[in-house]
């Protein structure tokens, strides 16, 4: 009776109808296993949004960087050309050009403007000064015009790599940069007081007088950075007073 009796109660521990404990425990798990796998992918989503955004921030440091540079190379080459032109002014006020500089043909002076390529016959410059023209004692002076703005002689790249046809800058900052390069062009003459009588403009020879012309000039340099890249072309018209 006994026995019986505990073997009902053993049966009656675990019913038949109810989930094993081994299946309970995979039921809880899988979902467990699903949110863990979500929290890894958004991870690395997030690290995949900073990466991109880390390579952007140094690309553009990086732009911004070079930017800098070539603004400071530019403004260390337009520096050195403005330097250059009031060098050049400086020279021609120093050297005090006459007429006899200037003629196209029979210079008999030490400096003169006008001079011939050897190959091709044709104008060109020496040691940095020019006449495109014609000038001749007793004779008008006149300019030859260029047929195109590109074929004015200081679009020349050849004459601004010919060293015998440009004159060289004395500024070179230190050393630190390389020296500009100086082209002046004799470009006639202009009046200094236009309110003079016409009477007064040539003496009996026919020449200019200096009372009432002065030399017209146009002077071109070319400033460059550290960077022999970074290039600045200035020009002015100059004349003396």
């Amino acid at each position: 009776m006994n026995q019986q009796a505990r073997m009902s109660l053993d049966q009656a521990v675990v019913p038949s109808s109810t989930v094993p404990l081994r299946s309970q425990r995979k039921v809880l798990g899988s979902g467990c296993t699903e949110q863990r796998g979500m929290v890894l992918l958004m991870a690395l989503v997030f690290l995949l949004i900073l990466t991109v955004a880390g390579v952007s921030a140094m690309r553009l440091a990086n732009v911004e960087e070079k930017m800098t540079s070539n603004f400071g190379e530019r403004n260390l080459a337009f520096q050195s050309a403005e330097a250059a032109l009031v060098e050049a002014e400086r020279f021609l006020d120093e050297s005090d050009f006459q007429q006899g500089n200037f003629y196209s043909e029979g210079c008999a002076a030490t400096t003169c403007f006008y001079s011939k390529d050897a190959t091709s016959g044709l104008p060109t410059c020496d040691d940095g000064l020019c006449f495109m023209g014609s000038f001749e004692p007793s004779k008008t002076c006149t300019v030859t015009a260029a047929t195109t703005p590109n074929a004015e002689i200081f679009q020349s790249a050849a004459l601004w790599d010919d060293s015998d046809q440009y004159m060289q800058a004395t500024i070179t900052a230190g050393g630190l940069i390389p020296p500009a390069r100086i082209l002046i062009e004799f470009r006639c003459f202009a009046v200094k007081n236009p309110m003079n009588p016409a009477a007064d403009q040539m003496d009996p020879n026919n020449e200019y007088i200096p009372s009432y012309w002065e030399p017209l000039y146009r002077i071109t340099v070319i400033g460059y950075g550290r960077n022999p890249n970074a290039r600045v072309m200035l020009q002015s018209t100059y004349r003396r007073d």
